[in-house]
Formats: C-alpha cells, structure tokens, sequence
C-alpha cells in the first residue's frame, strides 16, 4: 500500500504505448499493482484485450519469474519493465507459444526499486476474438 503523502510519478500513454498512434480524450486509473513476493505463486486470468500487472522489489536483487499456462487458447507476451521519469522501459520479455516459460532478471542497473510485470498480447499476435487464458505466476530469488 502507498502512503499517502509522498511524490509519485504518473504515466500516461497510449493505446500500444510508444508503437501507438491513438489521440484524444482518455481515462486515467490509478492502480496499487499486486507485489510479486518469491516463493508465492499467483494464479491469474488474461486475455488478448487486457493487460495484467505485476509489481516486483528490485532492491532483493537477481529473480526468476516462472510462468505457467494452466488453460485457455491465448499465449501472453510477458515483459519485465522499469520505470523511467517519462515511461516504462521494456527490460526483458518472453512471447510466443509456451505453455510454460522462464527468465532470470538482474535489476542491477534498474532506475528505481520496482520493477513492473506486465502479461498482454504480443505486438505481432493477430487474435480477432477475444481469447483467454489462466495462469500461475511465481519468482524465486
């Protein structure tokens, strides 16, 4: 939880974030991303119209996230970020079409304390319906 008294940065983007060419009026959201603790595994629901998110201490040092298809059609792109004063920077990521998957992140050279986790569909994913899939999520340090 964050205090409530503090400063923070806010990112707002676009629709595809930086390969996006969307303008106008938009909804801002304000969300307390879930932390990832090791050891802990998280089952969640994603789908080719949504983005899931993941918050990680980057202070602990070197992790793996393990990712673990459990049903479903859609195969998620997963991207471990940092976060910049002006955007989240794309550090590492996994996509394709794996039922079950891992990548070690070094957060030595990270700009802040958390890095953030992302599930959504890949940039070159071409799903016309929405597809969905569960999941179990968990890092080990």
């Amino acid at each position: 939880m964050l205090p409530y008294d503090g400063e923070y940065v806010i990112l707002a983007t676009r629709s595809d974030g930086r390969a996006g060419d969307s303008v106008g009026e938009y909804t801002l959201t304000i969300s307390n991303l879930p932390l990832l603790e090791a050891g802990v595994p998280v089952e969640g629901d994603v789908s080719s119209e949504g983005v899931v998110y993941y918050a990680v201490d980057a202070t602990k040092g070197p992790f793996t996230i393990n990712y673990a298809k459990t049903s479903g059609d859609f195969f998620p792109e997963i991207v471990v970020n940092d976060i910049s004063e002006a955007e989240l920077d794309d550090i590492a990521s996994m996509t394709g079409t794996f039922v079950s998957g891992s990548m070690t992140i070094d957060p030595a050279y990270a700009n802040g304390d958390v890095l953030v986790i992302l599930l959504h569909e890949g940039l070159w994913d071409w799903n016309y319906d929405e597809i969905r899939a569960t999941y179990t999520l968990t890092i080990e340090q």
